[in-house]
């Protein structure tokens, strides 16, 4: 059993078990045999029964894999996306529990998709996941559920429901993975669990999508306290609200050049840079931060940037000798 237990199920995480029933073909076509306890799914095949079929006749493609989690129907309003999403089945033939597989980058389809697959029958396939091709496998061996079970739990995961979990336990179910069947595809989906940035940029995603009105009003003024980092240094925490106000206040267009880049997900990518660096105890306090595109961003942090003036409401650059003066938030208006 893991030290680390189930984050507060009112806890944001971009990691989260979702319940599926037990697939003897692997969850690459339907099975209506296995016993699963419910007389409802040995009669009807369970929409999930495609869900590792990566090649589903007009729905999956080369970038992304659709599936369905019934826990994902009750609209998971703390899953941060893009997310991770690790599939829990129980065996009732074995009597075992298994963790499965995993879809990564995953959001949940808000309305969902209907679509007609031969071997479903008369009704329609529904699907209310989409993940990356690149980041989502079937377990090569699948791994004993009960061995991440928290202390607290009283099933691993409810019954056709979701529960999160924190980034250790995510890790150690990618570090079981990998020392079991080590490829190079399973090391990429393990990576995701690491990036601290896709932390933050799902962390970012779930506050712009929950915030209405003016940014500026659940802006924070005043820097963010210090915490300690896995190396025990002293920094500041990462200021996610700020970060994602400002890009929001700012359209997600770069305020020196006014260009983004488009996601394939139709979105804007826009990053933050630091006035004052974090390094040199920069904090993300609006008037510190200016929303810039990649290359613009590289060029203030790696090109000769002069600062000749910086107030809580502006600030005067020159960079490359090409001069600037921008426009910061502050509490007073934009």
């Amino acid at each position: 059993m893991l030290e680390s237990e189930s984050i507060r199920m009112d806890t944001p995480s971009r990691f989260m078990l979702t319940s599926i029933a037990w697939n003897k073909h692997k969850w690459k076509d339907v099975d209506t045999e296995s016993p699963t306890g419910h007389r409802y799914t040995q009669r009807n095949p369970g929409h999930e029964s495609f869900n590792f079929a990566f090649d589903k006749p007009n729905l999956d493609d080369r970038m992304y894999v659709y599936g369905y989690s019934a826990g994902m129907r009750r609209n998971p309003q703390r899953f941060l996306q893009p997310g991770m999403v690790f599939f829990y089945s129980h065996n009732y033939s074995e009597n075992t529990n298994h963790i499965v597989g995993v879809y990564g980058n995953a959001r949940r389809l808000e309305d969902g998709v209907y679509t007609s697959v031969d071997k479903f029958g008369t009704e329609e396939l529904y699907s209310n996941i989409i993940a990356e091709q690149n980041y989502s496998a079937l377990f090569p061996r699948y791994l004993d559920a009960d061995t991440y079970k928290g202390r607290d739990w009283t099933r691993m995961v409810p019954q056709g429901g979701i529960r999160y979990i924190d980034r250790d336990t995510a890790g150690q179910i990618m570090d079981d993975v990998v020392e079991a069947d080590d490829n190079r595809k399973l090391r990429r989906i393990k990576s995701l669990v690491d990036d601290g940035r896709a932390d933050d940029y799902a962390e970012q995603e779930h506050i712009v999508e929950r915030h209405h009105g003016d940014p500026r009003n659940k802006m924070n003024w005043k820097p963010v306290p210090l915490g300690i980092t896995d190396y025990a240094a002293k920094v500041r925490l990462r200021d996610n609200q700020n970060i994602a106000l400002l890009k929001k206040q700012f359209n997600y267009q770069c305020q020196i050049c006014d260009k983004f880049i488009i996601t394939k997900r139709g979105g804007r990518y826009i990053e933050a840079a630091h006035i004052h660096p974090k390094r040199e105890g920069g904090s993300e306090v609006p008037s510190n931060i200016l929303i810039l595109c990649p290359n613009c961003h590289k060029e203030f942090d790696y090109g000769d940037v002069k600062i000749t003036k910086h107030t809580d409401s502006m600030v005067r650059f020159t960079m490359n000798d090409v001069d600037h003066s921008i426009e910061l938030v502050s509490p007073d208006g934009w």
